[in-house]
């Protein structure tokens, strides 16, 4: 579907999407094509979104349609964007913006034949931008190889086989969720249960209910799980 677009080799396409599968399906393709994500916190607005969308020449950007809010105001200051691909609810109408629009779905259903590209370990994958922190976030360029080392690094580490399930609860626009969990997930043939987001009160019936075996976490993740007021079932849990 990227490709009966025209989205190739080195294209680049900004992912304006919460944690779905159908980000997973994105990424997949564009890897597939040679092509670049370029994924964007779905919090950001204003100067900081045209900033990130222009200074990575985005062709392309693929909006799921509760974050129109925030990107249809910016498309008149992107002239390099072509089109915007919106994914939305199912016969939800496509809104007039200032591009070109087009449904996710109906891109997706009928697409042709697919021509393969040569695609090669050192070919960058995706320009992640920083926190911006000291200044202005700055892309970073990862090669395809640096996702498939870092799953081969955290698969030693932790120890994963198929026997395991990895509960992921961060943003797929982040680092962690996507080199530390989905590559590895994918590479020792584990499960993945990709959350919509950390949730302190859903996280442990979650992690019960589909018997994860594992979880990644960041930041304030684990202080809050501890002052969480302490219940007689807590132990009860399949985490190793």
């Amino acid at each position: 579907g990227l490709q009966s677009l025209g989205i190739g080799k080195d294209d680049k396409v900004a992912i304006v999407m919460g944690n779905r599968s159908e980000y997973l399906f994105l990424w997949f393709g564009l890897s597939k094509l040679g092509a670049l994500e370029v994924p964007i916190n779905t919090a950001h607005r204003g100067d900081l979104l045209t900033y990130m969308v222009d200074k990575a020449d985005c062709r392309l950007m693929v909006v799921q349609s509760e974050f129109l809010d925030r990107v249809a105001p910016v498309l008149k200051d992107l002239p390099k964007v072509e089109k915007v691909l919106i994914l939305g609810k199912e016969k939800e109408a496509l809104p007039k913006l200032d591009k070109p629009v087009l449904d996710y779905w109906q891109v997706v259903n009928n697409s042709g034949k697919y021509d393969e590209v040569d695609v090669l370990w050192s070919d960058p994958f995706i320009i992640m931008f920083t926190s911006g922190t000291t200044g202005p976030s700055k892309g970073s360029v990862m090669a395809q190889n640096y996702a498939l080392y870092m799953g081969e690094c955290v698969i030693e580490a932790a120890e994963y086989d198929e026997n395991d399930r990895l509960y992921n609860a961060l943003p797929l626009f982040h680092g962690n969720a996507q080199v530390l969990s989905t590559m590895p997930a994918l590479m020792s043939g584990a499960r993945m249960v990709l959350a919509e987001r950390f949730s302190a009160g859903k996280f442990w019936d979650e992690i019960r209910y589909y018997g994860c075996t594992e979880f990644n976490y960041i930041g304030g993740i684990v202080p809050i799980l501890f002052k969480a007021d302490p219940k007689p079932d807590d132990a009860d849990n399949p985490i190793r």
